[in-house]
């Protein structure tokens, strides 16, 4: 699905990621984990295409997208959610549901799309009707992730969205989430610092390390209460 080809990520001052070989395969649960500043934002923007690669190609389903713009690659079925709860195109939270259902083509009805999405993520019933300015930062991420859910893209990238969230509501969601994507055989890439977080039930565990990207099967077979020791000195 998603390969990237001797890619490197950077600007003119700084290299954050060289020579990437990289392989994601349809409905796919994969966590990328790295320190602060190790180069995650500026990989997830550049698989959007929000900011130019140094040299190298990136593939999605075998068509060459290196050189597409953010809006080619959404077209294409990427969607991106950043760290930030950014602004909402609509004030009401259910008009931002409606907003997103109508931007794709989908054989479900809208109704039958929210049920199912209500029953992901329950809380969303009390705050439906509310102004999105009204309710709090974690309802907005779930909103987020629903709105993401009902584009029914063939891959998410989200961009560490434990940032100023807490730990066990960020895996209580992500667990709700990831089991959604997997019903509609859609593929995330989830870039985390945290490795409480990130080793939510994915399937495929990545680590950035000395400006490279390097797959961590091993660490998998950690029980999840000790697999964040040995990521500690990442």
């Amino acid at each position: 699905m998603l390969e990237l080809k001797s890619v490197t990520i950077g600007s003119d001052e700084k290299t954050f990621l060289n020579n990437i070989n990289l392989f994601i395969e349809e409905n796919t649960i994969a966590t990328i984990l790295g320190k602060k500043n190790s180069g995650k934002t500026f990989f997830s923007k550049s698989l959007m295409g929000l900011i130019n690669i140094l040299q190298g190609k990136i593939y999605f389903f075998g068509e060459n997208i290196t050189h597409y713009s953010f809006s080619e690659r959404i077209a294409k079925g990427i969607l991106y959610v950043p760290k930030r709860n950014l602004n909402f195109p609509k004030p009401k939270v259910s008009e931002n549901f409606l907003y997103s259902f109508r931007s794709v083509n989908s054989q479900l009805h809208f109704k039958e799309k929210m049920d199912s999405i209500f029953n992901c993520f329950p809380t969303l019933l009390d705050i439906n009707d509310e102004l999105v300015q009204n309710v709090t930062e974690e309802e907005k991420t779930i909103i987020r992730l629903s709105m993401a859910l009902l584009k029914e893209p063939k891959l998410i990238i989200i961009d560490e969205i434990s940032f100023s969230l807490k730990k066990n509501f960020v895996k209580k969601i992500l667990k709700s989430f990831f089991s959604f994507c997997k019903k509609l055989k859609t593929s995330v890439i989830l870039l985390e610092k945290d490795p409480a977080v990130g080793f939510v039930s994915i399937d495929r565990l990545f680590v950035i390390d000395n400006n490279n990207i390097f797959e961590r099967e091993d660490l998998l077979r950690i029980p999840q209460d000790e697999a964040a020791l040995p990521l500690v000195i990442l």
